[in-house]
């Protein structure tokens, strides 16, 4: 069984990469949710369908198990079955906290820092920004 933690950045493959690939890199774990859910972010039922076509032992409806939600590097959100990803592929990447220091910086402009860390797939809640002189 594979445990994801919310917040977490790994790199997957999937048992078959011809249905989705395998671009998921660097991808931020959003947390676990139902198959009923899940549809609400993708076409699941048709990802079960295509899955269970090439990859024997899934659960015979695409609501039977559970789905992980992620934020891909280019910020969208995909939901992928558990059972679709190859468990020993799963790499949990090391996070740290990161600290940048921007000498003569305008502060009015300190929107625009938050903005582009925001479009790089960065939660909110995880940005800190202080001004100091």
């Amino acid at each position: 069984m594979i445990n994801f933690i919310k917040g977490q950045a790994y790199n997957i493959e999937l048992k078959d990469t011809s249905i989705m690939g395998n671009n998921f890199k660097n991808v931020v774990c959003l947390g676990e949710i139902a198959g009923e859910i899940a549809g609400a972010y993708g076409d699941v039922m048709a990802g079960h369908a295509r899955m269970a076509s090439v990859v024997s032992g899934l659960p015979v409806n695409y609501d039977d198990y559970d789905y992980v939600l992620f934020r891909l590097t280019d910020n969208s959100v995909r939901a992928i079955g558990l059972e679709w990803i190859r468990e020993n592929s799963v790499v949990s990447l090391d996070m740290r906290k990161i600290f940048v220091e921007i000498d003569n910086y305008p502060v009015s402009k300190i929107g625009l820092i938050t903005t582009a860390l925001k479009n790089l797939g960065i939660p909110e809640d995880d940005i800190s920004i202080t001004a100091s002189s």
